[in-house]
């Protein structure tokens, strides 16, 4: 009976409603605050090269929108920040100023818009951190972030950029930008393995030493690879039972991604029985040989040394 009177009284309230003119509390458009961002045209260029400071940057291209055609941007300015992944951030640097470009220098382009060019040199990023090479590693990161302001003293950067903006491929907003320190990598080709480990298994309760296998590595472009057989062969020396036939590795289910920084082998991703394999190593390309040693979830561990066919 109470849940009639509850249906009776909601179309009490609709009817009632219904009936009569909401003023809402929504302000007229007119009224609004307009913001306004920098949209990328085309992809950011460039590296930051371990072994080639003076040679080394990276450039894009941007155009501003706001509810003027651009017009009421005032300026668009970057910061730089430094992140230590060598060492866990022990030395990591807090975010400099490192440039603003003001409205006079901006450029209208082919779509009417205001725009300009940008190029942050990797020795111009080190002395705004106070940073020299021998500070640093391959494999750390520099972390840009943007602001545009506008003529009415607002200003629009990562933290209060909408993510569909930033995310959007349509819109490419370019308030934050993240630039790893590369070193030029060349491991591509065909090696032989060598493979001593140890499993949790009880199938395999001793260390299994694996030689003569072959894996190769197929360059991905910025020192990252595709590895054939990321265990060298020793997912199927152990687990054949467990449906790691040598058909399942020709499909290329134990294809995986490594990276190389500057040396510094490195990779993390998902294995056959759901656990999470991390890598790490070192390469040597004076003699042609990569070591590294993977571990999975279940503490199934070994370690591989590939040498150049």
């Amino acid at each position: 009976m109470k849940k009639l009177t509850y249906i009776l009284m909601g179309f009490f309230f609709i009817f009632a409603t219904a009936c009569e003119e909401i003023e809402t509390p929504f302000p007229q458009f007119k009224d609004l605050e307009y913001g306004a961002y920098a949209r990328r045209i085309g992809p950011v260029t460039g590296e930051f090269n371990f072994f080639n400071v003076a040679g080394s940057a990276i450039s894009f291209e941007v155009e501003f929108y706001d509810e003027n055609k651009g017009k009421n941007v005032a300026s668009y300015s970057w910061t730089v920040s430094y992140i230590d992944r060598t060492n866990n951030g022990a030395n990591n640097k807090a975010a400099v100023p490192l440039v603003t470009v003001p409205a006079s220098a901006f450029v209208v382009n082919s779509n009417g818009l205001p725009g300009t060019k940008l190029t942050f040199t990797f020795q111009q990023v080190l002395t705004a951190l106070g940073l020299t090479i021998g500070g640093i590693n391959g494999g750390d990161t520099f972390e840009f972030l943007g602001t545009v302001t506008k003529t009415d003293g607002t200003s629009y950067s990562f933290s209060n950029t909408d993510a569909n903006l930033i995310n959007q491929p349509a819109f490419q907003a370019m308030v934050f930008l993240r630039q790893n320190v590369v070193c030029p990598s060349s491991l591509a080709g065909e090696y032989i393995a060598t493979t001593t480990g140890t499993s949790t298994d009880d199938c395999c309760p001793d260390e299994t030493t694996l030689e003569n296998q072959t894996v190769t590595l197929v360059a991905k472009g910025s020192g990252i690879y595709e590895i054939s057989d990321f265990s060298a062969g020793m997912y199927f020396e152990w687990y054949e039972v467990y449906g790691i036939t040598v058909d399942y590795v020709a499909a290329g289910n134990l294809k995986k991604t490594i990276s190389d920084a500057c040396g510094k082998i490195s990779g993390s991703f998902g294995e056959p029985f759901g656990t999470t394999v991390t890598v790490t190593g070192t390469s040597d390309p004076s003699t042609g040989t990569i070591t590294y040693t993977w571990k999975n979830g279940y503490d199934d561990m070994a370690t591989v040394t590939l040498k150049k066919k």
